[in-house]
């Protein structure tokens, strides 16, 4: 197993390699790997104009950048709560934490309230958003989870469906200019990013997952359930706010600057667990982190050669692969039911 972790993850790794290559290289105007590779080293012996130069270091690469970390942040989100939830259907999306984060993000918006710069004034309000969102799901379903997922599902419909109303009365009492860039978040998109929000996202991602990596041991031991891990000296309640609290941080960061993206947190756990069958939560923190990023890397390149020089939201793209994969997943759980 050992073996097969390993070269299951170099494999991704390289996947990835590929994809951030791919990814600088491809899009309305193209380049070869010489070009990027001399506009990197900004080599001005070379035929690479300033406006090419530009493209490729000032808006490929952080896009690039910030798809890898969203994809990646929320695959690790929703592979922790899946394991604090014990529930395969938990996913950012599908509870609605990804929800209550946009209605926030499209109040800040419509208000105009401002705390600090008006980065940070979206990321307190998307991690706000969320929490509230959470907070509630804790309420509804707890933490326990169920066999047959209703009340957690049933849970996550009714926040989705708050939130969603929420964002409909923002949207409705609107201006024009606000009404696009709230349109803009919900369809979910990785473009019009710098390196601003490139090092704030980076910083929040690589944070929530060293937290993360700290306690994922003890989270192996909550898979086995409350009382087992108590008997086993896990602070059960502290264990879980810390590491929901991250989790929810993660989605909060990423919904502020791409909007909502749906079904990463959902498929790249799965994947992973499909090919790493029985591993722990904390052998498969790795192996996600990378398969999130490879997800999104690749549906954000797709998201920009799809209908050229328009870019479809990658949004939409994920939700069009992660929408029938849920259903797969509850069409699964019926057959094992019977």
């Amino acid at each position: 197993m050992q073996i097969l972790r390993s070269h299951f993850s170099i494999a991704l790794l390289l996947v990835l390699i590929l994809g951030v290559t791919l990814s600088i290289q491809f899009g309305v105007q193209h380049f070869s790997p010489n070009e990027i590779w001399d506009a990197l080293l900004k080599d001005t012996s070379v035929s690479v104009s300033e406006s090419e130069r530009y493209v490729i270091t000032h808006l490929r690469l952080p896009r690039t950048v910030i798809s890898l970390l969203s994809g990646a942040g929320l695959a690790l989100s929703g592979l922790i709560m899946q394991a604090v939830f014990r529930n395969s259907l938990a996913d950012p999306g599908i509870t609605g934490i990804s929800a209550g984060a946009m209605a926030a993000v499209s109040f800040v918006v419509v208000s105009g309230l401002s705390i600090g710069t008006y980065v940070a004034t979206l990321q307190i309000a998307a991690f706000a958003g969320a929490s509230a969102s959470l907070l509630l799901l804790l309420f509804l379903a707890g933490t326990r989870g169920s066999t047959d997922s209703s009340r957690f599902i049933l849970a996550g419909i009714a926040i989705n469906a708050a939130a969603a109303a929420v964002t409909g009365i923002l949207i409705f009492s609107s201006e024009d200019v606000q009404l696009r860039s709230i349109i803009f978040w919900s369809m979910g998109s990785c473009a019009g990013l710098g390196w601003n929000e490139a090092l704030t996202l980076s910083g929040t991602v690589l944070a929530c997952t060293a937290a993360l990596w700290m306690r994922i041991k003890e989270v192996d031991v909550l898979q086995l359930g409350n009382q087992f891990a108590e008997l086993r000296g896990v602070p059960v309640k502290s264990l879980t706010w810390v590491v929901l609290t991250a989790s929810t941080l993660l989605v909060g960061s990423i919904v502020a600057f791409t909007g909502l993206i749906g079904f990463i947190g959902l498929v790249a756990p799965h994947i992973v667990g499909g090919v790493l069958t029985g591993s722990p939560t904390s052998k498969k923190l790795v192996p996600t982190f990378l398969c999130g990023g490879v997800l999104l890397v690749y549906a954000d390149l797709l998201s920009r050669l799809i209908a050229p020089p328009s870019e479809v939201p990658v949004g939409t793209l994920t939700a069009c692969i992660g929408g029938p994969f849920f259903l797969y997943l509850l069409y699964r759980g019926k057959q094992y039911a019977r």
